[in-house]
């Protein structure tokens, strides 16, 4: 699911960095006819609807600054929680030796109980 939303995310920014981009060459284009190319040519309505669009780069290092900041919080929580793993598997260990160490001893002792009973 992490790598759906990231993929999503990832998407979403460069839509809004070619859009951008767009608009930043379009602003800096004295002459809207210097595009040869009927197809990429821009019509005076289009230039108009391009220099009303909101200027996106702002909205687009904020979000990537926050995607950033988000990412390192998540990965000081991933390595935070590794660690504790390892903490846990460590004790685990530990404890399992203590467990078998006292059923060795429950099993003597229950040796020695069983050959020291009198028998009927």
């Amino acid at each position: 699911m992490l790598h759906k939303s990231k993929n999503k995310t990832e998407n979403l920014c460069n839509q809004l960095l070619t859009t951008n981009k767009f608009q930043n060459r379009v602003k800096n284009c004295t002459h809207i006819e210097t595009y040869s190319d009927p197809e990429t040519s821009l019509s005076s309505e289009d230039s108009n609807i391009i220099k009303i669009l909101p200027d996106l780069s702002t909205l687009v290092n904020d979000e990537s600054i926050e995607l950033k900041q988000r990412n390192s919080e998540l990965q000081l929580e991933l390595d935070s929680a590794h660690m504790e793993i390892e903490k846990l598997i460590l004790e685990k260990q530990e404890l399992q030796k203590e467990v078998d160490k006292l059923a060795a001893k429950t099993k003597r002792l229950l040796m020695i109980c069983s050959s020291n009973s009198p028998k009927k």
